[in-house]
């Protein structure tokens, strides 16, 4: 008898552990479920909170972009043109100052050689009144030397 009462309580508790073997699967799948359901809500938010605050940074670098960015690009960039601009026009004036200087310089120069062109042509021509002084000398001389042996 105890062997009949064995078999029967064997089958009854093989078929209770498999009853409790699915419920046990159909809660943990359920379970499984659920949190999968949870962390992929808890992804979506957080995503979704990471796209919002991408387009709020975008919205307001767009906005300091174009209201203060933008602005002082455009201050620095005519600066430095206005800077060009303004040495141009200070070397062009320099030029004009260095073109004055060197056309004085060349009157200058010519001046000195016309100067020393005519102080040339003095003492050439002082050399040349010497020179003509000194053979009429010679010459003043020589009759006058005669002129006094003869006496």
């Amino acid at each position: 008898m105890q062997a009949a009462l064995r078999d029967d309580m064997d089958v009854a508790l093989e078929e209770h552990k498999q009853f409790n073997q699915k419920q046990q699967d159909k809660m943990t799948t359920k379970s499984q479920m659920k949190s999968g359901s949870i962390v992929r809500d808890m992804i979506g938010k957080r995503l979704f909170a990471y796209f919002a605050h991408w387009k709020e940074h975008t919205d307001t670098f767009k906005t300091n972009m174009n209201t203060k960015i933008k602005s002082r690009i455009i201050m620095m960039h005519n600066n430095y043109v206005l800077s060009y601009f303004s040495n141009w026009k200070k070397n062009a004036t320099q030029k004009k100052t260095r073109h004055k200087k060197k056309m004085i310089m060349q009157m200058e120069e010519n001046s000195k050689a016309m100067e020393n062109e005519c102080l040339g042509e003095q003492q050439k021509a002082k050399v040349k009144a010497e020179a003509v002084r000194s053979v009429h000398e010679r010459k003043h001389n020589k009759l006058f030397n005669k002129f006094i042996l003869r006496i």
